[in-house]
């Protein structure tokens, strides 16, 4: 015999499988026996009890005499009778374990699987209901403390709410729907520029012309803006920046010997304080489009130089060499001042030596040779050709000067 076969109770295997098959199958067999054989004993009694007289339910009487209070037929599970007794209990041992085991389990299953749905069911509830009660007690959910941006504000008071409120941030503010001029909270007065297109740059026969402010190109302003309305003032500074006010005869005038990345702080500052992201320096080409409100001339009024005194604070006009109070000359045709004159004016652009390859959908030209930025307008020490639309120079970022400024634009 091979090592792998065994012999059990007389029987030869080829293996363990085998072997335990049969004693399986030997198992319920007895099993079965024993079950037959309880029920067999089960009947016995139960025709014994008949034979003495025990009434089955339904028989319409009690031919004892017994009191129905007393003891009340009962058929356990197994189908055996008992009678319960005034304690509750059946006065037999009751249904037999193996019978009942099996129900009892299900029961207990079925039962544990209701109180886990309505268990899970009531967090649910309870957990939908939460958001909205901690909404309505969150100061932060209700932007109690968060600055209002006073463009949104006016625009919501009178703008009707959207169907859909989450497309709001992805549908542009129609054009008529946004208010003409607007002032901040440190009292920045903006005005609103209009989409459109225009060709930036100058001709080769415009007097004074440099080199670098062509090739003339179209550019297509895609969205309006605001702009400041006049320079950003000293006294403007000041709040922003939290530097000591200036005194009366300083405060109105253009702010000034502040670099390109001074700027830059305080535009991070002003957004801040406004809670908003929406400031920043105009690019080139917004700047441009601005300056000249329509028109394709030298200066936004015309060719004549000898109006300009009328718009612009030079090297021509009384009292030059130094910076006036901002808005005391005429504006252009969209109600901006000193776009000529009075202090150059930094925008975001880094310097290119020409216009060849410069992006024509208004966006800032970054990435230039240099990290010199670009500045614009003219100023109170320049001569009437550097107040010209088109005309452009370059200061290192960190450059300061007497006659250095800025305006912003924010975005609509």
């Amino acid at each position: 015999m091979k090592e792998s076969e065994k012999v059990v109770e007389g029987i030869q295997f080829q293996s363990e499988d085998e072997k335990l098959l049969l004693e399986e199958k030997e198992s319920l067999r007895k099993l079965r026996m024993q079950r037959e054989e309880r029920l067999g004993k089960e009947k016995q009694e139960l025709k014994a009890r008949l034979e003495d007289g025990f009434e089955l339910p339904g028989n319409g009487g009690n031919e004892k005499g017994q009191d129905k209070s007393q003891s009340v037929p009962f058929f356990s599970p197994s189908g055996v009778p008992a009678r319960i007794s005034k304690s509750g209990s059946p006065d037999n041992a009751g249904p037999k374990k193996g019978i009942i085991e099996k129900p009892l389990k299900n029961m207990l299953i079925i039962g544990a699987v209701i109180v886990f749905l309505l268990l899970a069911g009531g967090w649910g509830l309870i957990y939908g209901l939460l958001p909205a009660a901690e909404d309505a007690g969150n100061p932060i959910n209700n932007h109690a403390n968060i600055p209002v941006d006073p463009v949104e504000a006016s625009l919501s008071s009178s703008r009707p709410a959207p169907e859909n409120p989450e497309s709001v941030s992805d549908s542009p503010v129609a054009f008529s729907d946004l208010s003409d001029s607007f002032k901040n909270s440190i009292e920045m007065e903006f005005v609103l520029i209009p989409a459109g297109e225009f060709l930036m740059g100058s001709p080769e026969e415009e007097a004074g012309r440099g080199k670098d402010e062509g090739p003339v190109h179209p550019v297509q302003i895609e969205k309006p803006f605001y702009l400041g309305k006049y320079e950003v003032t000293g006294e403007q500074w000041c709040e922003v920046m939290g530097t000591e006010p200036l005194s009366p005869g300083e405060s109105e005038l253009p702010a000034a010997e502040v670099s390109w990345e001074d700027v830059q702080i305080f535009i991070e500052k002003l957004n801040k304080l406004e809670g908003t992201a929406k400031y920043r320096l105009p690019s080139e080409a917004e700047w441009e489009y601005a300056c000249r409100a329509g028109s394709s001339s030298r200066y936004s009024f015309g060719d004549e130089e000898s109006k300009l005194a009328e718009h612009a604070w030079f090297e021509s006009t009384p009292y030059s060499g130094s910076r006036h109070p901002v808005g005391l000359k005429e504006p252009n045709a969209w109600g901006l001042y000193d776009m000529h004159g009075n202090a150059w004016e930094w925008v975001q652009d880094t310097w290119h030596n020409d216009y060849s390859e410069a992006p024509e959908d208004g966006r800032a030209w970054e990435g230039g040779v240099f990290s010199y930025r670009v500045t614009r307008g003219g100023s109170v020490t320049g001569s009437a050709a550097d107040c010209r639309a088109a005309n452009r120079i370059w200061f290192t970022p960190n450059a300061r000067s007497p006659d250095l400024g800025f305006r912003l634009l924010r975005e609509a």
